[in-house]
């Protein structure tokens, strides 16, 4: 016995109705890698400069792909 499909079910033919591919143009030639210790700074200023209160990450397409998120 099959249950009947919702009308919010996400399939591959719904995907594939607003995929668009974006060109990555890749990193600006000669910037250089950041450091585990650049990213650890910005991460820093970034959180040191927030409101107060709960944050709020949002993480397009992950959610759906990569549960585990």
């Amino acid at each position: 016995m099959s249950l009947p499909r919702s009308a919010m079910e996400l399939t591959a033919e719904l995907v594939a109705l607003v995929e668009r591919t974006e060109p990555d143009p890749g990193p600006t030639p000669g910037l250089p890698d950041p450091t585990a210790a650049d990213l650890d700074a910005t991460a820093s200023a970034l959180l040191a400069a927030r409101p107060e209160g709960p944050l709020w990450l949002f993480a397009y397409g992950s959610l759906i792909w990569k549960p585990e998120l």
